[in-house]
Order: C-alpha cells, then sequence, then structure tokens
C-alpha cells in the first residue's frame, strides 16, 4: 500500500490549522489587531473552521495511508 509523509496530508495541516487559536496563545502569540474581543473570537472561529473543513476535505479526498517517517 503506498504512504506519504504525515506532513503531506490535508487532514493533518486542517487539524493543525484549527488547532492554531488554542495553542498558539500559550506561547504568547495572539491572533487579530486585538488581543480580546468580539473581533478575536470571530477571527478564531474563522480560523478553526477552515482547519475543520479543509481536514473533512482531506480525509476525503485521501487516496494513500500517512507515515510519520519520510517516504522516499
Amino acid at each position: 500500500m503506498d504512504s506519504k509523509f504525515i506532513l503531506q496530508s490535508r487532514t493533518i495541516w486542517g487539524v493543525i490549522i484549527m488547532a492554531l487559536p488554542a495553542v498558539l496563545p500559550l506561547f504568547g502569540i495572539e491572533f487579530g489587531a486585538e488581543a480580546v474581543g468580539e473581533s478575536n473570537i470571530a477571527f478564531n472561529s474563522l480560523i478553526e473552521f477552515v482547519g475543520a473543513v479543509l481536514a473533512v476535505y482531506g480525509r476525503f479526498k485521501a487516496e494513500t495511508s500517512i507515515s510519520v517517517t519520510p517516504v522516499a
């Protein structure tokens, strides 16, 4: 069965994008012009939505399995 490196997976990239608003504040990185406020909440929600859509799309489009080691 063919496989691809994990970072070549649309599903993995969707999950990474979806997790950014939750993970980056732990490192002191905030999204948007304001650190707190409705516009920031909406922006974070948009990023999570785009990540979720990419993850679902990637899962349906997938034709190969993924591997944690680079595939030659």
